[in-house]
């Protein structure tokens, strides 16, 4: 006994199209449920080494800024101890505006 008793021929086309429309639906949403995973890991990767590049960018300035200013600490001591080296002294002065201003 088969489905000819009791659905039209057309009507039974109609229910196997919509069937196979749906399934292939479904296929379709299992594979980008499978790719999912891999595409939210590369965005969040991405925006990670974004906020790293900008970190160490950061962190290199701030290494600059410890470099002068060490450099002007030791210039300022050896005046200190010697009584000497103005000049130097004027000099890393100027280097120390020239580096500010251009910062």
């Amino acid at each position: 006994m088969g489905y000819e008793n009791y659905l039209p021929a057309p009507i039974v086309y109609c229910l196997v199209i919509l069937s196979a429309i749906v399934l292939i639906g479904n296929a379709l949403n299992k594979i980008r449920e499978f790719f999912t995973p891999g595409r939210e890991m590369k965005e969040t990767l991405d925006e990670h080494s974004a906020l790293l590049a900008k970190d160490k960018k950061r962190l290199d300035q701030q290494n600059d800024d410890l470099q002068m200013l060490l450099s002007c600490m030791l210039v300022t001591m050896n005046h200190d101890i010697t009584g000497n080296s103005i000049d130097k002294l004027k000099e890393k002065r100027d280097e120390l505006q020239d580096y500010l201003t251009t910062r």
